[in-house]
Order: structure tokens, then C-alpha cells, then sequence
């Protein structure tokens, strides 16, 4: 997915609302990073995981893109990162 699809199908999937507060955003709508788009983070799991879908929030703004980030959450990154290479795999083999 390119970036327009990627924000397309976050936006969509959200029902244009907020996913922290749930107030109504105008399209295009900010994305947020679950998986904090770093340096490092783009090194360990790569771009795939990065960008993907399941690891992009919609948000109306700043304070809630904070609160949307598991950083200091490893467990809940080790399974998000799981599910969304199981996801790419059988993304694949269709």
C-alpha cells in the first residue's frame, strides 16, 4: 500500500472519528505511530512493520497522538509486530 492507501484505509476502518476520543476528524485526519516511527524502530522491524496499517492510529491531533504510542510497552509491540508479519505473510500467499 502506498501512503495515500494507507491513510485511505486507516481513515475508513476508523469511521473518520478519533481513535482515542472518538471526535470527528476532517479527511485526510492525522495518523499516529503505535510503534513509534524511529530510527532504531525502522532498523529492528523495518518499514513494512513501521508503516503498516495495523500500526497507524487515526487522531484528531497531538494529545491524543501521544496517547496512542506503546513504547515503553514491550509485550504489546512484540505482539503487534507479530500480528502485522503474520498479516504481510498471508498477504502474500494470496
Amino acid at each position: 500500500m502506498d501512503q495515500r492507501e494507507v491513510r485511505t484505509y486507516v481513515f475508513n476502518r476508523a469511521g473518520g472519528r478519533c481513535e482515542v476520543c472518538d471526535r470527528k476528524v476532517q479527511w485526510p485526519g492525522q495518523l499516529a505511530h503505535k510503534i513509534p516511527q524511529t530510527k532504531h524502530n525502522l532498523r529492528v522491524h523495518g518499514e513494512s512493520v513501521i508503516h503498516h496499517p495495523l500500526n497507524m492510529a487515526l487522531v484528531c491531533g497531538l494529545h491524543c497522538n501521544d496517547k496512542v504510542s506503546i513504547s515503553n510497552h514491550p509485550v504489546e509491540i512484540a505482539d503487534l509486530v507479530e500480528l502485522i508479519e503474520e498479516t504481510i505473510r498471508n498477504e502474500v500467499k494470496s
